[in-house]
């Protein structure tokens, strides 16, 4: 991105004219319309009432987020520099480039600056004059005040985050928008609550049992989905619930649309201990909104929080409620602002507590009337996304329901996500729009980085930003743990070129042109799946199957059957624990002595 401010003149009865005083109002060297320049990507800009200074946020990329004062001519360093960083060349010429106002490096929860408004109201005289500003994944909004040698000093005013817009009133107060919310950005005396009185306890929603609200209330329906979002390896119950009399349409990709009312429930837990519920729900006019309740430690009650928190206690260490605002950064518009209920995910059986039986999840909804319409097919016959563990479901399946689980509710036609990449299940490798394709949201210090490189998990930057935390994460956020099983599978499916166009004329799920040992344990992979062996489990290269007294690594370098415990290679590598005897073996001609101790050849 290039951005400009452009300034044009509208006062005339039609058309539009340049403003004498444009910076290329002749059209040397320049658009005329052009103001400013030099942005990336300018979110939320405001005039202060009182001075008239036009003030910007602008949303960096990787590294940095500015705020600006912006002016005639001035170009603000995109994409020369992000802040006062050089982007491409180290020591890059900064002549004639406008520094910002204020800037703040990228940190695990702040890298995307919301602009706001110059406070002149008169309910908070200590603040007039400052400019109030936040960050959509920032904890708190922030006050900018002249500090007397031309720059700006920044303190917190506010806890909380996920500010979209603020609006100056006609009062002069500044308010704020919260996704549907609207109100305040501080009490004064006087004021209204800041906020909706959505209810601030978990027993109090209607949602959960007022008397144990670890338990669903009446009509909420259990659901679980065959390849989850990954939360940090919390372990999670979900329900859903329906309006009376509303139903669930399925649309074209097999994603459930939830009427107005509808509430999704979802309990996350570590070694039985409650940490977090969280409900979405479609309000009245349509909208979605996500709430998230923290559990106290006694167990008894969850409280609603206002913003993103990080927690660490006996239970979960950096475990992270996200804002109501990150709630729909991943339940996105395209998604259907649901993640997890389609056909593909609930296409499973499932264990109904009220009644103790085992069902179909698809036809037991279908069967209770929740779909406005028969399903599509029996579901033998519809998609079922595979479980990311299970070993009789090749690498590229699994590998492609990872993606579709975790990445696609933004990377898809039409999501937010940046980049050429489209990971919906259906597609194979070669249709995700990211097969050989040079990265174009940095390449993270990755020689010849590809976004896929087939053949190549170390020059794939999906594997990278599955692989580390911060900023560069993928999935963004909420996520303190890589999750290593995922990205075991992720580098076996890139390894294997398999989906990638290359031939696998064997049928194994790799492709003829590797045999890959992605789990590093000294065994190749598709001799691992042929021997009931995990590929992905490094730890059962020291495990001894048949019993033989070798390990399945020494069977697989001398080339025997690891589940016959009377093939075992005629080597010298024999534990001593297994042989408190000595063995004389005939081998053509040679007699060879193997002691308990020490292996000793001794052709005779």
């Amino acid at each position: 991105m290039k951005g400009k401010f452009l300034r044009i003149d509208v006062s005339g009865a039609s058309g539009y004219t340049i403003p004498p005083t444009n910076p290329f109002a002749s059209g040397v060297s320049g658009a005329p319309e052009v103001f400013a320049m030099g942005f990336r990507n300018p979110f939320r800009w405001n005039f202060d009432s009182a001075t008239g200074d036009l003030w910007a946020g602008d949303v960096g990329s990787f590294k940095i987020e500015e705020v600006n004062i912006v002016v005639s001519g001035g170009h603000y360093g995109w994409p020369i520099v992000e802040g006062d960083i050089c982007r491409v060349t180290p020591g890059c010429d900064q002549t004639g480039l406008t520094p910002p106002a204020w800037s703040y490096p990228h940190e695990p929860g702040s890298n995307a600056v919301v602009g706001g408004l110059v406070y002149n109201g008169p309910a908070i005289p200590a603040l007039q004059g400052s400019y109030v500003f936040g960050d959509r994944y920032h904890s708190g909004l922030q006050a900018l005040t002249e500090d007397g040698t031309g720059g700006f000093g920044s303190d917190t005013i506010l806890d909380g985050n996920g500010y979209d817009s603020f609006v100056e009133g006609a009062d002069g107060e500044i308010y704020v928008v919260q996704g549907v919310r609207f109100g305040w950005f501080i009490p004064a005396e006087g004021a209204p609550p800041l906020f909706d009185t959505f209810p601030q306890q978990l027993s109090q929603t209607g949602c959960m049992d007022p008397a144990d609200p670890s338990l669903p209330g009446p009509g909420l329906i259990p659901y679980s989905v065959n390849m989850p979002l990954w939360s940090d390896a919390a372990d999670k119950d979900r329900w859903m619930a329906l309006p009376d009399g509303e139903t669930i349409q399925i649309d074209s990709n097999g994603d459930f649309i939830y009427p107005v009312g509808a509430v999704l429930v979802k309990n996350f837990s570590f070694g039985g201990h409650l940490i977090e519920t969280r409900l979405m729900m479609r309000h009245d006019d349509g909208t979605w909104a996500g709430y998230t309740y923290e559990w106290d430690d006694l167990q008894t009650d969850a409280t609603l929080l206002e913003g993103e928190k990080t927690i660490s206690n006996a239970w979960v260490t950096n475990w992270t409620f996200p804002s109501r605002d990150q709630c729909l950064q991943c339940h996105t518009d395209v998604s259907g602002r649901t993640i997890g209920p389609e056909i593909a995910q609930l296409n499973s059986n499932l264990l109904y507590p009220s009644t103790g039986l085992t069902g179909n999840q698809l036809e037991t909804l279908e069967n209770i009337g929740l779909f406005d319409a028969p399903l599509p097919n029996i579901p033998s016959n519809l998609d079922a996304l595979p479980e990311i563990d299970d070993l009789s479901a090749p690498v590229d399946e699994r590998a492609r329901a990872y993606l579709h689980s975790n990445c696609v509710m933004c990377h898809q036609p039409g999501g937010s996500g940046q980049g050429p990449e489209d990971f919906r299940y259906w597609l194979d490798g070669m249709s995700i729009g990211a097969y050989d394709v040079v990265p174009t949201q940095g390449d993270l210090g990755i020689p010849d980085a590809r976004l896929i490189a087939p053949g190549d998990p170390s020059r794939s930057i999906l594997s990278h930003r599955m692989g580390t935390l911060g900023t560069s994460r993928m999935p963004p956020l909420a996520s303190a743990v890589v999750h290593t099983e995922a990205l075991a599978l992720i580098d076996a499916w890139i390894t294997s070129g398999y989906g990638f166009g290359f031939p696998d004329t064997d049928m194994d799920g790799l492709a003829d042109n590797v045999d890959p040992d992605i789990d590093g344990d000294g065994m190749q992979n598709d001799w691992e799946t042929e021997n009931g062996l995990d590929p992905l489990d490094p730890g059962d290269a020291n495990i001894d199957s048949d019993e033989d007294g070798f390990s399945n690594l020494i069977e697989f370098q001398r080339g025997t059957d690891p589940n016959d415990p009377n093939s075992f290679p005629p080597t010298l590598d024999v534990p001593s624990t297994r042989l408190p005897f000595v063995l004389v073996a005939l081998v053509g001609a040679s007699v060879y002595f193997v002691s308990r101790r020490r292996t000793d050849f001794r052709g005779q």
